[in-house]
């Protein structure tokens, strides 16, 4: 027969039979009353050109004689070998619904979306069809339709990349809309550019959005024309084979614009000296008592340690002279803001102390200096509430944390705490309200936030919070406006009622660059932060390192009263390394931290409030 397909023996009763040729001796049923006959002539075919194949059932009606052993079955196409029919099987039953089962693939030459195929199918009782069984052959209609892998109508011609300097610039992450995409097995999006870069695009979690990751190398060396006009690059639709081995299902033009943007570098509006130690970063405290920096330091010349009293307004710095030889390290400054006394704690060889000053501003030396032994040998994390000084340290001898506690009138210890179970329990004081932050081990960042009741150690709240922050070095806590801060960013809203616990709010903003997950985020640290009002919001200070340079950057960012970011900035060119942030008085806000020459400065930054 003319464009014959398939020739097929199929045993007839209860039974089915595929394939694409055959045929043995059979008794031909030939005489009797017989028939079939389709009880549809046209079918619609919906392929996807991606997995190019696609089957389809003929259902029909069969009366043969009873004798009947088998039939042939004959099948031809209008297409010839072009046909996309690649084989058939039958089941065909005297006493239940028979049908035709045909499998179809896409030809490799179709560029439409569409065409008919007309398919004539004979059953015949003998292998040269001599004797044909009435009502056939007959005509069946195929109407194919077919999805085409290509790119969604959604997808912009162009595309504007903007970069931030100080984030990641490994690559640049374009998401490439997609349609009639099964399998990310059967087709990829190829990217190539007028370079000769090129590169396999992959599908993420939809496999109808792709994602090319085009190296900022790409960018490095963009012409004049192309900074103004945009690189163009040609991204393809391809058989898993490959672009040049199989199909190209799709193709287009993109032009991508790139811009390099970087944040503003705050001017300075007046510069200040302060003294500067090796321990200044961690010790020096702004008190709004004083309206003045604190800070210390020892000198080998004189053989003294001194505090440092730096007052804003501008005035002489006032020195004090602790009375004491402090070698083996200075530490944190607390001031109580209701009467200005301040604290801090020192080592001996054999021992620590707790340090009370009582300054007299008219004649600093006859301030008052004071010293009383603590049970700790080296505090880890101190505050102070309107009434006492709280100290806590790790002892790794008996693998626990142990605290202390000072009453500030007497300056005699009154309680001990532990042993704790923890590897760290960090300290910050609010409204007279002791909060801690918790570490249980040195293996796992898990954080647990406790309020003390009567700011009792021992006394944690039942209900703490737990945290996992992005990092293991979470634990230094920060407090500001009617918050707790980590210096991970955690942000968390302070409870001073007796009953409720402090609460997770949300974190402090990310850089745009930011991706979750991403490993160059943890460079960045909250080092001290600024609280104007409800409305207005505050200034975070935080210091970040590129993963293409070792040098620290640092960031201001503006949130208003919902935390959402107004304005970034870098601290002023005059300060290379920042240790703080505070709002004197005036309502001002200052910098401290050293210069080039490594010579303490503070920085008033000029910036709206």
């Amino acid at each position: 027969m003319k464009n014959m397909l398939i020739g097929l023996l199929c045993a007839v009763f209860f039974s089915g039979c595929g394939g694409g040729g055959g045929g043995s001796d059979s008794d031909s049923g030939g005489g009797a009353s017989s028939g079939i006959t389709a009880k549809q002539s046209v079918f619609s075919v919906d392929v996807n050109r991606e997995s190019r194949s696609e089957y389809f059932s003929v259902p029909v009606d069969v009366s043969i004689p009873s004798s009947t052993n088998s039939v042939y079955f004959y099948l031809l196409s209008d297409k010839g070998k072009d046909s996309g029919v690649t084989g058939v099987s039958l089941d065909i039953y005297l006493d239940a619904g028979s049908s035709v089962t045909v499998y179809y693939s896409l030809p490799d030459y179709l560029s439409s979306d569409g065409y008919d195929e007309s398919l004539t199918l004979y059953f015949c009782y003998d292998e040269n069809c001599n004797d044909i069984i009435p009502g056939s052959p007959f005509d069946i209609q195929l109407e194919v339709d077919y999805a085409i892998p290509q790119f969604s109508k959604t997808l912009d011609d162009t595309y504007e990349i903007e970069r931030r300097t100080d984030g990641p610039l490994e690559s640049i992450k374009i998401d490439v809309p997609v349609e009639n995409i099964l399998s990310e097995n059967l087709s990829f999006v190829h990217f190539e550019s007028n370079s000769g870069y090129s590169l396999e695009c992959s599908y993420g979690d939809d496999v109808n959005l792709a994602e090319c990751l085009i190296p900022i190398s790409e960018f490095s060396s963009l012409s004049e024309q192309e900074i103004e006009n945009g690189r163009n690059i040609k991204i393809l639709i391809c058989e898993r084979r490959g672009c040049d081995l199989g199909v190209t299902f799709d193709s287009k033009s993109l032009n991508i614009k790139y811009r390099l943007i970087e944040i503003p570098t705050l001017d300075v509006e007046e510069i200040m000296y302060w003294n500067h130690t090796s321990e200044a970063k961690t010790t020096s405290v702004y008190s709004a008592f004083y309206d003045a920096l604190l800070s210390y330091y020892y000198s080998n010349e004189t053989n003294k340690t001194t505090l440092v009293i730096t007052p804003m307004d501008g005035e002489p710095r006032i020195f004090i002279d602790l009375k004491r030889k402090i070698t083996t390290g200075l530490n944190k400054l607390h001031v109580n803001e209701l009467n200005g006394k301040i604290y801090t704690h020192f080592r001996t060889l054999n021992s620590t102390h707790i340090l009370s000053i009582t300054p007299d501003l008219l004649d600093p030396q006859s301030s008052r200096v004071a010293a009383r032994s603590l049970s700790l040998t080296n505090p880890d994390y101190t505050a102070i509430t309107s009434d006492s000084f709280f100290a806590t340290e790790y002892q790794s001898d008996s693998d626990a944390v142990y605290g202390s506690r000072i009453d500030l009138d007497s300056e005699v210890e009154i309680d001990t705490y532990g042993p704790i179970a923890a590897a760290e329990l960090s300290l910050v004081s609010k409204n007279n309200q002791l909060f801690g932050s918790l570490k249980k081990n040195s293996s796992s960042s898990e954080l647990t936030i406790h309020k003390f009741v009567d700011n009792n150690i021992l006394e944690v709240d039942s209900d703490n919070l737990k945290i996992t922050p992005i990092s293991e070095e979470c634990n230094d806590l920060i407090e500001a406006g009617e918050y707790i801060f980590n210096n991970c960013g955690d942000r968390l809203k302070l409870s001073l009622n007796e009953s409720d616990e402090p609460d997770v709010v949300d974190s402090i903003p990310k850089p745009p660059w930011y991706v979750e997950g991403n490993s160059d985020y943890l460079n960045r640290e909250l080092l001290d932060v600024s609280f104007l009002s409800d409305e207005s919001g505050f200034y975070y200070l935080e210091s970040g390192r590129s993963a293409f340079s070792s040098r620290l950057k640092y960031y201001i960012t503006r949130v208003d009263g919902s935390n959402v970011i107004t304005n970034e900035y870098f601290t002023p060119n005059a300060l290379l390394e920042v240790y703080g942030m505070f709002q004197a008085k005036d309502g001002s806000i200052w910098l401290y931290g050293i210069d080039k020459y490594r010579s303490g400065k503070l920085a008033k930054l000029k910036i709206d409030i």
